[in-house]
């Protein structure tokens, strides 16, 4: 599903999961969100993201991974030159995409 900031596709679901691939483009970020149904578990399979978890702002290379609580404000971002990849495994009882709860958004949504 294209966005924006680049686009996702659901890789696979079941019963309270959900995984995504998220591909995000340089120079972009996400909107700063929370959920109110579900955590999240971003793994960066290429690029260098960078997360903001409540305050606080992390530098994530490939291979490492960052967890997001449920109701935990957060936003992930590309300030590189090559796509960030990012699988995204969402928990949780609901999984729609009308859970998201933005706070700031660089695309006005």
């Amino acid at each position: 599903m294209q966005r924006p900031w680049g686009r996702f596709t659901v890789t696979d679901q079941g019963d309270g999961f959900q995984v995504k691939r998220l591909e995000v483009r340089p120079g972009t970020r996400l909107s700063l969100q929370a959920h109110r149904h579900r955590g999240e578990h971003w793994y960066v399979a290429a690029g260098v993201a960078t997360a903001q978890v409540g305050e606080n702002e992390f530098e994530l290379p490939p291979g490492s991974s960052i967890d997001i609580a449920v109701g935990q404000r957060h936003r992930l971002a590309n300030h590189g030159t090559v796509d960030v990849v990012v699988i995204e495994v969402g928990r949780g009882d609901y999984l729609g995409e009308d859970d998201i709860e933005r706070f700031d958004d660089d695309f006005g949504r």
